[in-house]
């Protein structure tokens, strides 16, 4: 296997939110001083075998994002990788058909703390005890992050700027660093905390790393600002919406300041219990910081918003995207707030793409993984995409074969 032959160090990071912007954060700093390659977004065992394959001589750091989806996943990965360093971002019940119990994930999850390679380090929520139990999995160092006293890297201070964006500060033996980001929302700080001390234990220096992180953005479609010339400012955070994270992603809006606001909820996913509690509560939570709220998709209905809040608009129930997309082109106003809100499936990020691109995929559920911005044919019908894909596929072979083509009439005889 080619994972004893590379000299890379490899740092994976897993956890229930926030690994993917922890690696992305991670393999940035990292790239300051090191060759550094990132896996980043997909997360599957394919994706990380690719990632080592794909590993050069030159590479110092591979920076790998790993997710559970089923038991014994995170357990494969981590046998392959066997890295140096292990992140843990947060522990919740999440892909709940799978795993049922948050002991279940814990124990998912801490495979990649056991399979630390001698030497290496673990790095965990301080904050979080599903987290922090997992230090008793492994003999090697373990480096901690949170708000708690005892903290190895201690957020020391957080808040938002006037544009809504994160700021932090963070105690460790290094001593005090002040931190600006271009992050929407305050629930980006244990990426931050993590990255940070990843990063400073392994030698990048606290005042490169508050420098690199100022011009660091957010991945598509997770709390992504995306305004329109002379209308709304979308903030698109599509990827995934466990119901317990809503509140937090909710408050990104709160201190902004607008005409108005409002908050488009699709799917949510990883709820206990029954729907139509779990929509219930989503409505009141989205309620208390929105001026609307805009219900797309078959659970619409589920909200149990009062008659006097339907009959006033309060509450807007669409039964399809394009519904939503319409309802939304025909009633935004210039300068006004609104945030897309769903399960990854439903793309609800098409509304904000909508406003600038001929948006033609309208598919209710669409089972491709990744954003509308990576497919990058949501302006074909949904029905037309294998073909449309086929013909991108051969154009791009037909290039490589006139290159070639051409490389070989222009060698010498």
């Amino acid at each position: 296997m080619k994972r004893a032959r590379i000299g890379a160090e490899i740092v994976a990071i897993t956890g229930s939110s926030g690994k993917s912007t922890a690696t992305r954060l991670i393999s940035r700093f990292l790239q300051t001083r090191f060759a550094t390659r990132e896996q980043a977004y997909q997360n599957t065992i394919s994706a990380c075998t690719q990632a080592i394959l794909d590993a050069t001589p030159t590479d110092e750091y591979l920076v790998i994002e790993t997710g559970a989806s089923v038991p014994g996943s995170v357990v494969e990965m981590a046998g392959l990788m066997k890295p140096k360093v292990a992140v843990v971002t947060m522990v919740n019940v999440e892909h709940r058909s799978a795993f049922k119990t948050i002991e279940n994930v814990t124990k998912e999850k801490g495979a990649l703390v056991e399979a630390v390679a001698e030497g290496g380090f673990a790095v965990l929520n301080a904050d979080d005890e599903n987290a922090i139990a997992m230090a008793e999995r492994t003999k090697q160092r373990i480096v901690t992050f949170g708000h708690v006293n005892d903290a190895d890297y201690r957020v020391v201070e957080l808040g938002l700027g006037d544009s809504g964006t994160m700021e932090l500060a963070i105690r460790s033996a290094h001593g005090t660093h002040r931190l600006s980001t271009k992050l929407m929302g305050i629930h980006f700080w244990p990426s931050v905390a993590a990255a940070f001390a990843v990063a400073v234990e392994n030698g990048i220096a606290p005042e490169t790393i508050a420098e690199t992180l100022k011009d660091i953005e957010t991945g598509y479609n997770r709390c992504q600002p995306y305004a329109i010339e002379n209308g709304p400012t979308f903030i698109i955070d599509t990827v995934k919406a466990p119901l317990a994270t809503l509140p937090k992603a909710f408050e990104v809006i709160r201190p902004l300041r607008a005409p108005r606001k409002r908050i488009v909820l699709g799917m949510l996913a990883d709820h206990p219990g029954d729907s139509n509690t779990a929509y219930k509560k989503a409505y009141r939570w989205a309620a208390e910081v929105a001026d609307q709220v805009i219900f797309v998709g078959e659970h619409a209905h589920r909200h149990k918003a009062s008659a006097e809040e339907i009959a006033n608009g309060r509450i807007v129930e669409m039964t399809t995207t394009e519904q939503a997309y319409a309802f939304l082109r025909d009633t935004a106003l210039p300068g006004e707030i609104i945030f897309l809100k769903s399960a990854g499936v439903a793309h609800l990020e098409r509304l904000a793409l909508g406003f600038d691109h001929d948006v033609r995929c309208w598919k209710e559920r669409c089972r491709v993984p990744e954003t509308c911005q990576a497919c990058g044919l949501y302006e074909y019908p949904y029905e037309r995409h294998p073909q449309v894909r086929r013909q991108k596929k051969l154009a791009r072979w037909g290039m490589r074969k006139a290159a070639t083509s051409r490389e070989s009439k222009s060698r010498p005889e």
